[in-house]
C-alpha cells in the first residue's frame, strides 16, 4: 500500500486541491514516520502518544477549516 496516495486521496476528499493534498499528505506521513522513529529510539511511548495526539488534533482542525472556512457559517 502506498500511504502517500491514500493520504492524498483523503485530503482531496476533505476539499484540498490535488497539489495541496500531496503536500499535506507528505507532511503528515513524514510526521508519523518521525514519531515511529522517535518511539524506536527513545521508547518514550507517553511522549510519542502525546505528540501523535497533537498531530491528529492539528489534522482535524485543518480539515474543519478546509471543509468550512472561517466566515462561511
Amino acid at each position: 500500500m502506498q500511504w502517500l496516495v491514500v493520504l492524498s486521496d483523503l485530503c482531496v476528499e476533505a476539499g484540498l486541491s490535488p497539489d495541496e493534498a500531496r503536500v499535506h499528505a507528505r507532511l503528515r506521513l513524514a510526521a508519523a514516520r518521525g514519531l515511529l522513529l522517535d518511539l524506536a529510539a527513545t521508547a518514550d511511548r507517553t511522549g510519542v502518544d502525546a505528540a501523535a495526539d497533537l498531530l491528529m488534533d492539528m489534522t482535524r482542525r485543518q480539515v474543519a477549516l478546509t471543509v468550512m472556512p472561517a466566515g462561511s457559517e
